[in-house]
Protein backbone atom coordinates (compact mmCIF):
# COMPACT_ATOMS: atom_id res chain seq x y z
CA UNK A 1 0.00 0.00 0.00
CA UNK A 2 1.42 3.38 -1.00
CA UNK A 3 2.05 5.90 1.75
CA UNK A 4 0.92 9.50 1.60
CA UNK A 5 3.79 11.93 1.37
CA UNK A 6 4.55 13.79 4.62
CA UNK A 7 2.45 16.91 5.03
CA UNK A 8 4.15 20.22 4.32
CA UNK A 9 3.20 23.37 6.23
CA UNK A 10 5.32 26.03 4.51
CA UNK A 11 2.43 28.30 3.49
CA UNK A 12 0.82 28.20 6.94
CA UNK A 13 4.21 28.90 8.54
CA UNK A 14 4.76 31.88 6.26
CA UNK A 15 1.31 33.25 7.14
CA UNK A 16 1.94 32.88 10.88
CA UNK A 17 5.39 34.49 10.76
CA UNK A 18 4.13 37.33 8.57
CA UNK A 19 1.31 38.07 11.02
CA UNK A 20 3.59 38.00 14.05
CA UNK A 21 6.13 40.31 12.43
CA UNK A 22 3.38 42.70 11.30
CA UNK A 23 1.25 42.86 14.43
CA UNK A 24 2.81 41.11 17.42
CA UNK A 25 6.45 42.17 17.49
CA UNK A 26 7.35 44.88 20.02
CA UNK A 27 8.06 48.38 18.76
CA UNK A 28 10.63 50.77 20.19
CA UNK A 29 9.05 54.13 21.01
CA UNK A 30 12.03 56.08 22.30
CA UNK A 31 15.79 56.15 21.73
CA UNK A 32 16.67 52.79 20.14
CA UNK A 33 20.25 53.19 21.38
CA UNK A 34 19.11 53.38 24.99
CA UNK A 35 20.21 50.51 27.21
CA UNK A 36 16.57 49.95 28.18
CA UNK A 37 14.42 51.27 25.32
CA UNK A 38 10.70 51.54 25.97
CA UNK A 39 8.89 49.02 23.80
CA UNK A 40 5.27 48.40 23.00
CA UNK A 41 3.72 45.08 21.92
CA UNK A 42 0.30 44.76 20.32
CA UNK A 43 -2.69 43.26 22.11
CA UNK A 44 -2.53 40.41 19.63
CA UNK A 45 0.75 39.09 20.98
CA UNK A 46 1.63 36.21 23.29
CA UNK A 47 0.20 35.75 26.79
CA UNK A 48 2.59 34.91 29.60
CA UNK A 49 1.72 31.76 31.53
CA UNK A 50 2.17 30.85 35.16
CA UNK A 51 0.09 33.68 36.62
CA UNK A 52 -2.89 31.55 37.59
CA UNK A 53 -6.48 31.90 36.48
CA UNK A 54 -7.04 31.63 32.75
CA UNK A 55 -3.41 32.36 31.92
CA UNK A 56 -2.58 28.72 31.38
CA UNK A 57 -1.97 26.97 28.04
CA UNK A 58 -4.66 24.65 26.75
CA UNK A 59 -4.60 21.95 24.10
CA UNK A 60 -4.73 23.52 20.64
CA UNK A 61 -2.93 26.74 21.57
CA UNK A 62 -0.20 28.17 19.36
CA UNK A 63 2.64 28.36 21.89
CA UNK A 64 6.08 29.89 22.01
CA UNK A 65 8.82 28.03 23.88
CA UNK A 66 10.85 30.32 26.11
CA UNK A 67 14.21 29.74 27.80
CA UNK A 68 14.67 26.94 25.27
CA UNK A 69 17.37 26.18 22.70
CA UNK A 70 16.77 27.38 19.15
CA UNK A 71 14.84 24.72 17.27
CA UNK A 72 11.98 24.15 14.84
CA UNK A 73 9.68 23.84 17.88
CA UNK A 74 10.09 27.48 18.94
CA UNK A 75 6.55 28.04 17.63
CA UNK A 76 4.38 24.97 18.01
CA UNK A 77 0.85 23.69 18.36
CA UNK A 78 0.25 22.30 21.84
CA UNK A 79 -1.00 18.71 21.51
CA UNK A 80 -0.77 17.38 25.06
CA UNK A 81 0.43 18.27 28.57
CA UNK A 82 1.44 16.13 31.52
CA UNK A 83 2.95 16.57 34.96
CA UNK A 84 6.38 15.11 35.64
CA UNK A 85 7.27 13.56 39.02
CA UNK A 86 9.33 16.64 39.91
CA UNK A 87 6.29 18.87 39.37
CA UNK A 88 7.42 20.36 36.06
CA UNK A 89 5.14 20.49 33.05
CA UNK A 90 5.89 18.41 29.97
CA UNK A 91 4.53 19.70 26.64
CA UNK A 92 3.97 17.70 23.46
CA UNK A 93 4.63 20.22 20.69
CA UNK A 94 3.85 20.01 16.98
CA UNK A 95 6.25 22.23 15.05
CA UNK A 96 4.73 24.77 12.65
CA UNK A 97 7.78 24.14 10.43
CA UNK A 98 7.07 20.54 9.40
CA UNK A 99 4.54 19.06 11.80
CA UNK A 100 7.20 17.14 13.71
CA UNK A 101 6.28 16.25 17.30
CA UNK A 102 8.48 16.43 20.38
CA UNK A 103 8.06 16.52 24.17
CA UNK A 104 9.59 19.56 25.87
CA UNK A 105 10.10 20.16 29.58
CA UNK A 106 12.06 22.59 31.74
CA UNK A 107 10.99 25.41 29.40
CA UNK A 108 8.77 28.44 29.65
CA UNK A 109 5.62 28.67 27.55
CA UNK A 110 3.42 31.52 26.36
CA UNK A 111 0.39 31.23 24.08
CA UNK A 112 -0.88 33.45 21.27
CA UNK A 113 -3.91 35.67 21.94
CA UNK A 114 -6.75 33.16 21.41
CA UNK A 115 -9.29 35.39 19.60
CA UNK A 116 -6.57 36.12 17.04
CA UNK A 117 -5.86 32.41 16.66
CA UNK A 118 -9.55 31.59 16.19
CA UNK A 119 -9.79 34.12 13.35
CA UNK A 120 -7.06 32.33 11.37
CA UNK A 121 -8.13 28.69 10.88
CA UNK A 122 -5.94 28.44 7.79
CA UNK A 123 -2.83 28.55 10.01
CA UNK A 124 -3.42 24.84 10.59
CA UNK A 125 -3.70 23.96 6.90
CA UNK A 126 -1.18 21.87 5.02
CA UNK A 127 0.23 23.14 1.74
CA UNK A 128 -2.09 20.70 -0.08
CA UNK A 129 -5.08 22.28 1.66
CA UNK A 130 -3.90 25.73 0.61
CA UNK A 131 -3.66 24.39 -2.94
CA UNK A 132 -7.27 23.17 -2.74
CA UNK A 133 -8.37 26.61 -1.56
CA UNK A 134 -6.54 28.10 -4.56
CA UNK A 135 -8.55 25.81 -6.85
CA UNK A 136 -11.80 26.75 -5.11
CA UNK A 137 -11.09 30.48 -5.52
CA UNK A 138 -10.06 29.99 -9.14
CA UNK A 139 -13.30 28.11 -9.90
CA UNK A 140 -15.36 30.92 -8.35
CA UNK A 141 -13.46 33.66 -10.19
CA UNK A 142 -14.47 32.12 -13.51
CA UNK A 143 -18.04 33.20 -12.73
CA UNK A 144 -17.54 36.76 -11.51
CA UNK A 145 -17.97 36.22 -7.75
CA UNK A 146 -18.37 39.93 -6.98
CA UNK A 147 -21.82 39.51 -5.42
CA UNK A 148 -21.59 35.94 -4.13
CA UNK A 149 -18.27 35.51 -2.37
CA UNK A 150 -16.53 32.19 -1.66
CA UNK A 151 -15.67 31.49 1.96
CA UNK A 152 -12.69 29.41 3.12
CA UNK A 153 -13.31 25.64 3.18
CA UNK A 154 -13.60 23.40 6.19
CA UNK A 155 -11.62 20.18 5.95
CA UNK A 156 -13.31 17.11 7.37
CA UNK A 157 -11.65 14.10 8.97
CA UNK A 158 -13.04 11.75 6.30
CA UNK A 159 -11.06 13.50 3.55
CA UNK A 160 -13.95 15.61 2.25
CA UNK A 161 -14.24 19.38 2.37
CA UNK A 162 -17.14 21.75 2.95
CA UNK A 163 -17.22 24.90 0.83
CA UNK A 164 -19.64 27.78 0.96
CA UNK A 165 -20.55 31.27 -0.22
CA UNK A 166 -21.87 34.47 1.29
CA UNK A 167 -23.55 37.52 -0.17
CA UNK A 168 -21.22 40.48 -0.44
CA UNK A 169 -23.71 42.61 1.49
CA UNK A 170 -25.30 39.71 3.40
CA UNK A 171 -28.69 40.98 2.27
CA UNK A 172 -30.20 37.47 2.42
CA UNK A 173 -28.35 36.33 5.55
CA UNK A 174 -27.43 33.11 3.79
CA UNK A 175 -24.21 31.15 3.82
CA UNK A 176 -25.12 28.00 1.90
CA UNK A 177 -22.59 25.17 1.95
CA UNK A 178 -21.89 22.06 -0.05
CA UNK A 179 -19.81 18.96 0.53
CA UNK A 180 -17.26 17.99 -2.10
CA UNK A 181 -15.63 14.59 -2.40
CA UNK A 182 -11.96 14.05 -1.80
CA UNK A 183 -10.57 17.57 -1.79
CA UNK A 184 -7.25 16.18 -2.99
CA UNK A 185 -8.78 14.99 -6.26
CA UNK A 186 -11.71 17.29 -7.02
CA UNK A 187 -11.30 19.27 -10.25
CA UNK A 188 -11.83 22.95 -10.91
CA UNK A 189 -14.67 22.03 -13.29
CA UNK A 190 -16.48 20.21 -10.48
CA UNK A 191 -15.89 23.13 -8.12
CA UNK A 192 -17.36 25.50 -10.71
CA UNK A 193 -20.56 23.46 -10.70
CA UNK A 194 -20.63 23.52 -6.89
CA UNK A 195 -20.21 27.30 -6.87
CA UNK A 196 -23.03 27.82 -9.39
CA UNK A 197 -25.35 25.61 -7.34
CA UNK A 198 -24.66 27.73 -4.25
CA UNK A 199 -25.32 30.91 -6.23
CA UNK A 200 -28.70 29.49 -7.26
CA UNK A 201 -29.56 28.95 -3.59
CA UNK A 202 -28.84 32.63 -2.95
CA UNK A 203 -30.96 33.73 -5.89
CA UNK A 204 -33.87 31.52 -4.85
CA UNK A 205 -34.06 33.42 -1.55
CA UNK A 206 -33.91 36.90 -3.06
CA UNK A 207 -37.13 38.97 -2.96
CA UNK A 208 -39.20 38.74 -6.11
CA UNK A 209 -39.83 42.04 -7.97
Amino acid sequence: MSQLKPASYSRAREAIIDYLISFSASRIHDDPDSKYPRTFGGSVGFVCCGLGGDRQPVIGDLIRLECAPQSKWRLSWLLEMRKLPNGDNDYLCKSIVDGGECWWSNVGVSFLHRPTLESHPSWRWTDDQFDFNDRWLKACKRHDPYLYRPVPPDFNEDGTATVGTRSRYDFDGMRPTAMVGSWRKVTIKTLEAVYLSLVEQHKAKEPRP
